[in-house]
């Protein structure tokens, strides 16, 4: 596995910590296994004819100041 350089906001730190409680899991799993239902959601995202609300671009950069 190759590591990334990647930050969490103090909420999704906080999101994946409730979630390690909750499931059990550590927080890298929880996290790995997060970042590839995203994937697999973005992936399909133009599928599900939602690019005519906001093209695939604009979703991600819309969750990105979400999750902040």
């Amino acid at each position: 596995m190759e590591k990334l350089n990647v930050r969490f906001s103090d909420k999704l730190k906080s999101d994946l910590s409730a979630l390690s409680v909750e499931t059990g899991e550590k927080e890298s799993v929880i996290a790995r296994a997060a970042m590839q239902i995203g994937l697999e959601a973005l992936e399909s995202y133009s599928e599900t004819r939602n690019e005519n609300i906001m093209t695939l671009s604009e979703l991600v950069k819309f969750n990105d100041r979400k999750s902040k």
